[in-house]
């Protein structure tokens, strides 16, 4: 038998160690996993309005840099505003490590569901320049975890709905601007409607758009199919 490690003059640990990693990695290949991919996380709780971003999951799914894992406070059934049961893949206070994570994504909804642990993983995405992005009400998530500072943001959120539900306002309006769709730096805010908008946003931070030619094509196809979609009654779109 060949002594590699005398034939190469290499210390025979430094063979092994070679070794390993060429079976890793044809494992890897094998199994279809050339790289890892970073997550980006989905919070749900009940009464979420799921389908608001499940157009910009669609694309991110689809890439193989990136893997969708739902998320919510508790390991148990979500009912979500569509009538759709859904189990979380994990709960908030799992998620302990955020290097291989790319962002977070919110939906809409009537409920304020911040425990202690959301808190911190919003501010610790925030604090690495990580994706925050919210759609319809779940803006509200990003103001009530004090992150959204100076940056200007947009939600279907108004000051006199807080007044008609009796719950605590927790915006600072004078960063509101009246648009489908914002994006201050890592943060990207849209109307309860503009999906499509907030898709493509999202896409273009996590790069799965490539080019502003890409970005504009994609504008054209998406706002022109569909989407002559009128502003629903902001109560019932919340």
């Amino acid at each position: 038998m060949i002594n590699f490690a005398k034939l190469l003059n290499v210390p025979r640990v430094m063979i092994d160690l070679i070794c390993k990693y060429e079976i890793l990695c044809r494992e890897a290949t094998f199994f279809g996993m050339k790289k890892m991919s970073m997550k980006v996380l989905i919070f749900l709780y009940h009464g979420c309005a799921e389908f608001e971003v499940t157009v910009a999951c669609w694309q991110i799914a689809e890439s193989e840099d990136y893997d969708i894992v739902t998320i919510a406070n508790e390991k148990s059934s979500i009912s979500t505003n569509s009538g759709f049961t859904i189990i979380p893949d994990k709960i908030v206070s799992e998620i302990q490590i955020t290097d291989n994570i790319a962002g977070l994504i919110i939906p809409g909804g009537s409920l304020l569901d911040l425990c202690d642990e959301l808190r911190s993983l919003i501010q610790n995405l925030d604090n690495q320049n990580k994706l925050l992005a919210a759609i319809c009400a779940g803006p509200q998530y990003f103001a009530a975890a004090n992150v959204i500072g100076t940056r200007n943001f947009t939600t279907s959120r108004t000051p006199k709905r807080y007044i008609e539900i009796k719950q605590p306002d927790p915006f600072n309006w004078n960063q509101f601007l009246d648009k489908r769709v914002v994006v201050d730096e890592n943060l990207i805010t849209a109307k309860g409607y503009a999906y499509s908008d907030f898709a493509i946003e999202i896409w273009d931070y996590l790069g799965i758009i490539k080019s502003k030619e890409e970005k504009e094509e994609r504008q054209r196809q998406m706002l022109s199919q569909t989407y002559t979609i009128k502003k629903v009654d902001e109560n019932k779109h919340e």
